[in-house]
């Protein structure tokens, strides 16, 4: 249900033989209920417009549905490389995550194969790491064999001293497996 933008869920109370509902795209509380659908319009109608009046009385401004800000915490790794990719798309961070939840709402992944950076663990050193050993996407990893792969970067780093620590073994399984699932969700998403 909906009512100048304010959204609504209904849910029956059994016991009570009556429908409650809620909006839910604000954090104020409006609630309202009825017995019969039309009631139901009608009541959430007038719960809104009381609750509009109610600001309007206080000189307050009512909660709009859905601000466009919301507080969002996550790892500070990948913090950091959302930083990082912004940066590398000359983008700011705002940009680049209104950018990847545009498309992850949108029923579909888009990824760029020369993406490292989305896989866990990833930092600018392993990047170089891989870039010397010839992988300089995601599809480049796809046809590795991990233990092979860490001998390779074992054998490399210690010519070039790349890195201070290895990328560990099941890291390295888990970039080829995330890289191989990101390869098949590529190729059976809509165009």
């Amino acid at each position: 249900m909906e009512y100048k933008n304010y959204i609504a869920t209904v849910e029956f109370d059994d016991e009570a033989g009556i429908f409650h509902g809620e909006v839910i795209n604000t954090s104020d509380v409006i609630t309202f209920q009825g017995t019969t659908p039309d009631e139901l319009r009608q009541a959430l109608a007038d719960s809104v417009e009381d609750y509009l009046a109610f600001c309007k009385e206080r000189g307050e401004e009512p909660e709009r549905p859905f601000s466009g800000k919301f507080v969002l915490r996550i790892d500070p790794e990948l913090h950091r490389r959302l930083t990082i990719r912004a940066r590398q798309e000359h983008k700011s961070l705002n940009a680049h995550i209104v950018e990847i939840l545009n498309v992850t709402n949108s029923g579909y992944i888009q990824i760029q194969p020369s993406d490292l950076f989305v896989l866990r663990g990833m930092t600018e050193e392993y990047v170089d790491l891989l870039s010397n050993l010839g992988i300089v996407n995601i599809e480049d990893l796809t046809e590795l064999v991990p233990e092979d792969l860490y001998l390779q970067a074992k054998e490399t780093n210690s010519k070039k001293k790349l890195v201070r620590k290895l990328p560990g073994r099941r890291l390295l399984e888990n970039w080829i497996r995330d890289a191989r699932a990101i390869r098949e969700t590529l190729e059976n998403q809509p165009t």
